[in-house]
């Protein structure tokens, strides 16, 4: 910043010091060390606090209106930073307290802000950084606070402004707030995932249970089917015993009669009835067995028709489990496809992210190369700015004219002598003859001087002209450069959209084949369930021929064996012709009921009808069994179908959830990275050593090799953070600066603030060229005093610093002005 003109109206110390309600000063022909020369109380401080374009008084409590008395007061403040020339206007009202400030730029007549205050102090701020650290370098106002006034977190905040860390400032809070937003959903997800395994819990042995159950189902209808099978035989049994026992009642009765009857013809024909009834019971046994054998048989045959469909039932369901079984192949492979499908988009998607992050990374390498160069064509086209204006005050130009003017001054005595005088020993004399003598030699020096001036200005005025051009083209370069990295991340974000609809729609195809696959894996299952039942009555099948065939061989033993008996009952009977026939009618009669009757049948009639009653209630205990297993089975296949389900959504939000841990960790990273404690604590770290050299080059410069400082800002024992200023002395020892006495501690502390404006300036890029000091010379003795100065003078040399306005009330400080500016009632003048 180079200051041009301060114009000032209505400011109560203007008016108490120099009795004016106006002041204006043209600062635009003066450079170097510049020093404020008059008595207290004459309005120096007003106008050098003054001197910059915040809206406060540096030196002066309260905001700027306190400061004022006029209704119309105004601050105008003209000056040139970076290559542009900014007119500052402030405008206050001291009744109504009201304010307004205008900032133009380039002469133009509009105002860059629409006159409130707030856009304006965003404006200034946006182009000096804050008021803080402009006070507490470039401007060391009265009574400011000392650097070890400055607490380190006070002083770290400095460090971080001038050092440019608000854009670590600012990744740090992006990713502070993308965590966040990600613990959000991960503790949403973490939430789900926690209530889908809780709901899982109590289904996880579902499916072993299932099969358990199952065979424990068949296993109750196969002692059904054994039951049934059981009561079959019973039944046919008891009433084949019921039979035996009712005949043989009916039998016991007659015989009872016919015994008595009979009793004398059975002598005679016992050994003819006795041979004809053995034989006839033989055919009885006989046919009885062959009756016996015919049952399996003829039950089995009863079963034709339903073991003919089993059969059919069991090849039918085979084919649908093998059908359905290729069905499920060509779902999983679909499904296969599908993940395979997802991978290439996903790693589509990352190959051209990687492509745009690189094309990115190129172009913010370009366009940092691209501001490097914007930065030091800058700060080349300022220092030929300054030459330029130097040339038109050249000290060497201005002193010849100065000597020119003096010797013509001179010379003029001669030409007021008497004409009769013809001393040359006379004083004003031999001084008009000297300068007579001088005065060629300098006109001709003076126009050597003036030409190669001339020919500098006239060098550096055309290089200032490449110079404005080449950076006109590299900020046309640097926007498009900006330009194409807005479009590159603008592309980047649509094919990431495209790429994640088409991975959605490939995952929604995939969870729908899913879902299919399951739906006939359980179909298969069913079916294949079904097989063992229609198996076991399909099984008999090739039994059916057999049992047909015997049946058929049965019934021909039969009938062989019924004509045997009526042959053999024939013979006998022939045989008993002879005998009467009543006792051979009664003799058969005895025989045959003999034969009839069964002693056991009534006992086992009994116990037939007891077992016949027991396996009833076993089959009707196996019913509802088999109904209590049935209903557990389809809960326990609903709460297997459960499980499954809630285990797809489990290993879904898994991978959500690891997806998520991953972004956070990489974001708690870049936080971390760019908080405090990362790289902008390693920059603040970095700086101090910087801080320090500078200040010591300024102190071995000007005081000399007698004192060196350090600022120390971490305890080396405890590790912990202190803004500690030590003292280096020639004998190698460190001291603490407040231990100092006031006139060390003086220029010490001044080296430290310098060399703090000079890394400020450095690494913000800001190219201030005027700096300004109170009154800091009062502690310290006239020779010390006078090194004081020249640290201003080394501090300017190093800094590439135009300007350096200082306040002293030394005559000895302001001799060594390049300019002074004094005070007095009345008025300001410059010279």
């Amino acid at each position: 910043m180079k200051i041009n003109r301060l114009a000032l109206r209505g400011f109560i110390g203007i008016k108490k010091g120099l009795d004016l309600d106006d002041v204006e000063l043209d600062f635009s022909k003066i450079g170097g060390l510049v020093a404020f020369d008059g008595p207290n109380g004459h309005g120096k401080t007003t106008i050098l606090d003054n001197l910059h374009p915040y809206r406060t008084l540096a030196s002066r409590q309260r905001s700027l209106k306190q400061h004022v008395f006029l209704r119309d007061s105004f601050k105008e403040l003209e000056f040139e930073f970076n290559g542009n020339l900014y007119r500052s206007v402030t405008k206050i009202d001291a009744q109504s307290e009201r304010q307004e400030a205008f900032i133009y730029v380039n002469g133009g007549a509009e105002s860059e802000t629409g006159g409130k205050v707030s856009e304006y102090d965003r404006f200034i701020s946006g182009l000096f950084g804050s008021s803080s650290l402009f006070f507490n370098s470039v401007f060391c106002a009265q009574n400011s606070d000392k650097m070890t006034d400055l607490t380190t977190g006070e002083l770290k905040k400095l460090f971080s402004e001038f050092l440019r860390l608000d854009q670590l400032e600012r990744h740090e809070a992006t990713s502070k707030h993308c965590v966040s937003i990600l613990n959000g959903r991960l503790s949403g997800i973490d939430r789900e995932l926690d209530y889908v395994q809780k709901r899982m819990q109590p289904n996880a042995d579902a499916a072993l249970r299932l099969e358990t159950e199952q065979q424990e189902l068949t296993r109750i209808k196969d002692q059904r089917d054994e039951s049934k099978a059981r009561i079959s035989r019973i039944v046919y049994e008891l009433e084949t015993a019921r039979a035996a026992a009712e005949k043989a009642r009916i039998a016991s009765g007659k015989l009872e009669t016919l015994e008595t009857d009979s009793r004398q013809l059975l002598a005679a024909i016992q050994r003819v009835e006795h041979d004809a009834g053995e034989k006839d019971g033989v055919f009885r046994d006989k046919l009885c067995a062959l009756s016996i054998e015919a049952t399996g048989p003829e039950r089995l045959l009863a079963q034709t028709e339903g073991i003919n469909a089993a059969a059919r039932s069991r090849d039918e369901t085979v084919k649908l489990i093998d059908e359905t079984g290729r069905q499920i192949e060509q779902e999983a492979e679909k499904v296969n496809r599908f993940l395979v499908r997802i991978n290439e988009l996903q790693a589509r998607d990352a190959e051209i992210s990687k492509q745009f992050d690189d094309e990115k990374a190129r172009l913010e390498k370009k366009l940092a190369e691209v501001d490097k160069k914007i930065a030091e064509n800058g700060k080349q086209t300022e220092l030929l700015k300054v030459a330029l204006k130097n040339h038109d005050n050249d000290r060497e130009l201005l002193d010849l004219q100065s000597k020119i003017t003096r010797c013509r001054e001179d010379e003029t005595a001669l030409h007021l002598r008497d004409p009769e005088c013809l001393s040359t020993k006379c004083s004003f004399i031999v001084k008009a003859l000297e300068a007579q003598k001088q005065c060629p030699a300098l006109e001709v020096k003076l126009e050597h001087r003036q030409a190669a001036l001339d020919q500098k200005k006239k060098t550096d005025h055309d290089r200032l002209t490449e110079l404005v051009a080449e950076l006109d083209q590299l900020r046309k370069e640097s926007g498009r450069i900006w330009d194409a990295i807005e479009a590159n991340e603008e592309q980047n974000r649509s094919m990431f959209k495209r790429g994640s609809g088409e991975i959605q729609t490939v995952l929604d195809e995939r969870s729908e084949a899913e879902r299919l696959l399951r739906a006939l894996r359980g179909r298969k299952q069913d079916l294949q369930d079904m097989v063992p039942k229609f198996e076991k009555l399909a099984a008999k099948q090739p039994e059916l021929a057999v049992a047909s065939a015997k049946l058929e061989q049965i019934e021909t033993r039969r009938a062989e064996m019924e004509t045997e008996r009526r042959s053999v009952g024939a013979g006998f009977q022939t045989q008993l012709t002879a005998l009467n026939q009543r006792a051979a009618t009664m003799d058969r009669q005895c025989a045959a009921l003999r034969d009839e009757i069964d002693p056991e049948a009534a006992g086992r009639v009994t116990d037939l009808e007891l077992d016949l009653k027991a396996k009833h209630r076993t089959i009707d205990m196996l019913l509802k069994n088999a109904a209590t297993q049935a209903s557990t089975i389809a809960t326990l296949e609903k709460r297997r179908d459960e499980y499954e389900q809630d285990k797809s959504q489990v290993a879904s939000l898994q991978a959500q959830r690891n997806r998520i841990t991953n972004e956070i960790a990489e974001w708690t990273y870049l936080q971390n990275a760019c908080g405090k404690d990362g790289l902008r604590a390693l920059e603040i770290d970095s700086v101090a050593p910087v801080i320090s050299g500078s200040a010591n080059d300024l102190l071995k410069t000007t005081f000399g090799p007698n004192f060196a400082v350090r600022l120390q800002t971490q305890d080396p024992e405890t590790m912990r953070e202190v803004l500690d200023i030590l003292v280096m002395r020639e004998d190698g020892t460190e001291v603490l600066l407040d231990n100092l006495s006031g006139g060390e501690k003086v220029w010490s502390l001044k080296a430290l603030r310098l060399a703090l404006t000079l890394v400020a300036k450095e690494k913000s890029g800001r190219n201030f060229q005027t700096a300004l000091s109170d009154e800091e010379d009062g502690a310290l003795d006239v020779n010390n005093a006078k090194h004081f100065i020249a640290l201003y003078r080394a501090f300017m040399q190093t800094g590439g610093f135009d300007t350096c306005f200082y306040i002293t009330h030394k005559p000895e400080c302001v001799d060594l002005a390049d300019h002074v500016v004094s005070f007095a009632k009345g008025g300001v003048t410059i010279h």
